[in-house]
């Protein structure tokens, strides 16, 4: 029996996750919610009367509207509209639910690995810029391989023939994210630091410099390319539903698997997707979200501090727990 499998069930009633409310998301996800929607809209009109076509539509937007402001206990309390804001319009109509803030140092950020990665590749950047690329658009080899034996932390690494950038998806993923960031740029086949690079060179990386890492990983970088998952996009587009897990659930150390069933509770509609590959669909979620939004994400961001209990690169069992950095980046107003 696989570590998944003993998550509890989040409607605490104390019974597994599989053996309790599994069976109703997966039950959920399968629904035809067209039909769904157009049950419950001749249920509430059964017995009423309009003068008008325009009285009818008013009357169900006000319906539709009210319902999608009512908390639900699948969201944490949240109403489908907030849920809605957070996935779709992250910190762009959602100031009401949380504020991203700019209140840390670099004191704060000692340590984080997605900082330490970006200043020793910008560092290493400046010594040798401009940098041709290669025939592929990638890193020149041997500072790829340079940054690789810098930077690389994965288990896997001492089993990696490194030939390019592309072998260490530490170093691919890092390049790209630099750039889709802005600091770094390529033209005309050369590498070199945009004027926004060199500042964080020359003054060190600021508070500002981490929120746009921040944005760019979470609104622009594609987390699905660095693994073998295909699909399940709202792992990423619910990054903040899922910090806010993180917030109400991780005060103390937890087992990574332990909020998966929130996830799926909260977003049924994965285990259709999931179910169209092979193995079990809430394994597939409750996997792929440890690895992108935990590992990936938080732990490479210092969102969440982690203590191992793999043995060896197959077992990515660990406890994790919110940091401190968390509480300072977000606030949430709910």
């Amino acid at each position: 029996m696989n570590e998944h499998e003993n998550a509890p069930c989040p409607c605490e009633s104390g019974k597994r996750y599989i053996d309790c409310c599994l069976k109703l998301h997966l039950a959920k996800s399968r629904e035809n919610h067209a039909r769904a929607a157009n049950e419950e809209a001749q249920r509430i009109l059964r017995d009423k009367n309009f003068d008008s076509l325009e009285a009818l539509n008013n009357f169900m937007r006000v319906y539709w509207d009210r319902r999608n402001a009512e908390p639900n206990p699948d969201f944490l309390g949240l109403s489908s509209d907030q849920i809605r804001r957070l996935i779709d319009f992250p910190f762009q109509s959602t100031d009401d639910l949380v504020r991203l803030n700019d209140s840390f140092g670099q004191n704060d950020m000692a340590g984080i690995p997605v900082v330490d990665n970006a200043v020793r590749f910008l560092r290493a950047m400046a010594e040798v810029e401009p940098l041709k690329a290669t025939a592929a658009g990638n890193l020149a080899r041997d500072f790829a391989k340079r940054l690789f034996d810098d930077i690389e932390q994965s288990d896997w690494k001492k089993y990696i023939n490194f030939r390019s950038e592309t072998d260490s998806m530490t170093v691919h993923s890092l390049r790209l994210i630099l750039t889709m960031g802005g600091w770094l740029k390529k033209e005309k086949g050369w590498f070199r630091l945009t004027r926004k690079g060199r500042k964080s060179v020359e003054a060190g990386f600021s508070a500002a410099d981490y929120l746009d890492l921040f944005r760019t990983f979470t609104q622009k970088f594609n987390w699905g390319f660095q693994d073998g998952y295909p699909g399940l996009e709202i792992i990423q587009r619910a990054f903040l539903f899922s910090l806010l897990l993180v917030h109400k659930k991780g005060g103390e150390f937890l087992e990574n698997y332990r909020l998966g069933p929130y996830f799926v509770r909260a977003f049924p509609l994965a285990l259709a997707e999931s179910e169209r590959f092979p193995c079990d669909p809430y394994e597939r979620i409750s996997r792929c979200f440890s690895l992108r939004f935990l590992e990936r994400f938080c732990a490479y961001f210092g969102l969440i501090e982690t203590k191992s209990l793999g043995e060896g690169p197959l077992d990515r069992r660990f406890f994790f727990k919110a940091s401190g950095l968390l509480d300072k980046l977000l606030t949430w107003k709910i």
